[in-house]
């Protein structure tokens, strides 16, 4: 975004609240003398120019906001939060679908509660993470949550659905991203039981990964997972994710349990590697009849 279009947000923002005319505005007019905004004023401009640009507003710390005393001032404090130029990074207004191998990753969607598979509230599949679905208002608080997440430019949440069904099988989401490092982390992931060991996490990894390191030209992608499931730390290993080591203690689970947090990775020079041995496994998988496959016609 030029710097052009970010001073028509910040002045439009600023007159729709004051009223006043946006070419009075110039970059040296004073926010609380000049244009007489109050503090409440103050942040109520901030936070719908950070809404607009799909900004985190708790990046922004209490000095800078304090210090703006001038429009110029809080053009130059917004403009330090966004991309610079040749860092990517996710779209969460664009639709993003990615299919491979008859899998789909989509968006959620408000109707998607009725489309998340009976066998989700199984407290196997959340055994390991940070919150459970045990009912179906839990079921309604995970998909409103997971959408306005994407809304607020948190996280990326995926429904996982297979080819020609509208039966959603899990979901996996892109979260914890920093454009500055070329870091994203891949996480926040559940499958129905009937599809643990079926292959069908290995073509959702791999269909992240591409995106990841392709589209978002991610430097490195990362995971997190609890040190005491060896099922999750062994599959990460499997699709070619390095160990990084434990955080102890690091992450309070829904059952009041303080997990010691795995981490694990893969760079950007990982990938040609890492991608042709996950395709391998994943084809290998499909020809030897994978689980998830039973509708999905695979060519020779």
């Amino acid at each position: 975004m030029n710097d052009l279009k970010l001073s028509e947000i910040v002045r439009r923002k600023i007159s729709s609240v004051k009223g006043i005319h946006e070419t009075s505005m110039s970059a040296e007019s004073s926010i609380k003398d000049d244009l007489g905004i109050s503090s409440m004023e103050f942040i109520t401009i901030l936070t719908e120019v950070a809404e607009v640009l799909r900004i985190d507003l708790m990046k922004f710390s209490e000095k800078e906001i304090v210090t703006a005393l001038t429009v110029g001032d809080l053009e130059r404090v917004i403009a330090s939060k966004l991309p610079k130029q040749g860092e990517k990074v996710i779209n969460f207004n664009h639709g993003i679908v990615l299919k491979a191998w008859g899998v789909v990753l989509r968006p959620w969607m408000e109707q998607d509660v009725g489309l998340i598979v009976e066998s989700a509230t199984d407290p196997l599949v959340w055994k390991y993470t940070t919150e459970a679905l045990s009912n179906k208002g839990d079921v309604v608080k995970y998909v409103a949550r997971a959408m306005a997440d994407r809304e607020a430019g948190k996280r990326y949440s995926f429904a996982i659905c297979l080819e020609g069904s509208d039966a959603i099988l899990g979901s996996s989401s892109f979260g914890n991203m920093s454009a500055k490092d070329g870091r994203v982390e891949i996480g926040w992931t559940w499958l129905a039981p009937e599809y643990h060991g079926q292959g069908l996490n290995n073509v959702v990894k791999y269909l992240m990964l591409k995106y990841g390191f392709e589209e978002l030209d991610s430097h490195r992608i990362e995971f997190k997972t609890d040190n005491a499931n060896p099922r999750s730390c062994g599959a990460l290993e499997k699709i070619g994710a390095k160990r990084d080591g434990v955080l102890r203690s690091h992450t309070l689970m829904h059952d009041g349990r303080y997990r010691d947090t795995a981490y694990y990775s893969i760079l950007n020079e990982e990938w040609a590697q890492v991608s042709a041995a996950l395709c391998h496994r994943i084809e290998s998988g499909l020809k030897q009849g994978a689980g998830y496959t039973q509708n999905v016609s695979i060519a020779e």
